[in-house]
C-alpha cells in the first residue's frame, strides 16, 4: 500500500467516525432543545413605552426597529429594548416601520424573560440557536467530503487487494 492510499483511508475512517458521532449526538441535542427551550425564556406581559425606527449600522439602507418595553418581574419594574437573540433589521425603512406599527406606544405585548436573570428579556423568540445551525452545517459538509472521498477511493480501486507474490 502506498502512503497516499493509507492517508486517504485514514481520512475516510476519521470522517466516517465524525459523522457517526454527529449522527448519534445530534438527535439528543435536538431533543434537549425541544424539551428545555420553553424553560429558557418565560413569557411575561409587558407594556410598550417607545416604538421607533432607527438607521442600522450594518449597511446602507438597513433599518432597525426599536421597541422599548417595561415589565414587572418579582415585584420590580424592568425595561428592555432587545427584540430577539439574533441581529434583527430590515432592508427598507417601510418594512421596519410596518414592524413597529404592530407595537404602538402604550400597547401590551408578550415578552420572554430569562428566569436566571430577570433583567434579560426579548420581545420575539428566536428561530434557533446558532450552535445548532453551525453543527448541522459541519455534519453536512463532513458528510459531503466523506462521500466524495469514498467515491474517489472506490474509483481508484481501493477495494482490490494487492497481489502477493507466489513462493
Amino acid at each position: 500500500m502506498s502512503a497516499r492510499f493509507r492517508h486517504n483511508m485514514l481520512r475516510t475512517r476519521l470522517i466516517i467516525i465524525l459523522i457517526v458521532i454527529g449522527a448519534l449526538w445530534l438527535p439528543a441535542f435536538i431533543v434537549s432543545i425541544a424539551v428545555f427551550e420553553p424553560y429558557v425564556f418565560v413569557p411575561q406581559d409587558a407594556t410598550v413605552i417607545e416604538s421607533t425606527v432607527k438607521k442600522s449600522w450594518r449597511g446602507k439602507d438597513r433599518w432597525k426597529p426599536y421597541v422599548k418595553y417595561e415589565y414587572v418581574r418579582d415585584g420590580r419594574t424592568m425595561s428592555s429594548d432587545v427584540l430577539c437573540r439574533e441581529r434583527f433589521d430590515f432592508r427598507g425603512q417601510v418594512e421596519a416601520e410596518a414592524f413597529t406599527k404592530a407595537y404602538p406606544v402604550g400597547s401590551s405585548a408578550r415578552v420572554f424573560v430569562a428566569p436566571w436573570s430577570p433583567g434579560r428579556a426579548v420581545l420575539l423568540r428566536s428561530g434557533g440557536p446558532y450552535l445548532t445551525t453551525f453543527l448541522i452545517g459541519v455534519i453536512c459538509v463532513g458528510g459531503v467530503i466523506g462521500i466524495r472521498t469514498y467515491r474517489r477511493l472506490r474509483r481508484s480501486g481501493w477495494r482490490k487487494l494487492p497481489q502477493s507474490p507466489e513462493f
